[in-house]
């Protein structure tokens, strides 16, 4: 077999798991707050913005605190994990650190986070 060949040979079952990954979403929870309850799917096609104007975003929360465009939140299916990008003056505060505006930020599912203050809180799953 020469090199060429070895470097094109597929395995099929490879090319199955790959696939599955595709099919894969999360999904944004609002636990706390006004809204609470209210859940939206976020997959590798479509990112989900959350902010007070329902014009703008995916997730609404309309609360004075929360900005017009507060955070954008990407999902990547092959490892399950979110993207969070802080577009607020008020802040995504993880862990009790606000994140840094503007930069993406990876956070695996499970994680909680504030949006603007303690009085809104949503969770990744």
């Amino acid at each position: 077999m020469s090199l060429i060949d070895k470097l094109t040979e597929r395995n099929p079952a490879e090319l199955t798991v790959s696939r599955t990954n595709l099919n894969r979403k999360g999904k944004i929870v609002i636990v706390k707050g006004e809204g609470k309850g209210d859940t939206v799917t976020v997959d590798r096609l479509n990112s989900v913005s959350i902010g007070r104007n329902p014009k703008e975003n995916d997730l609404i929360i309309p609360s004075r605190s929360v900005s017009r465009k507060h955070c954008r939140i990407e999902y990547n299916d092959v490892n399950g994990t979110f993207i969070v990008t802080n577009l607020s003056t008020n802040g995504v505060i993880y862990e009790g650190q606000k994140l840094p505006r503007n930069v993406g930020v990876v956070l695996s599912s499970g994680s909680l986070l504030a949006i603007a203050d303690n009085q809104h809180i949503i969770q990744l799953i």
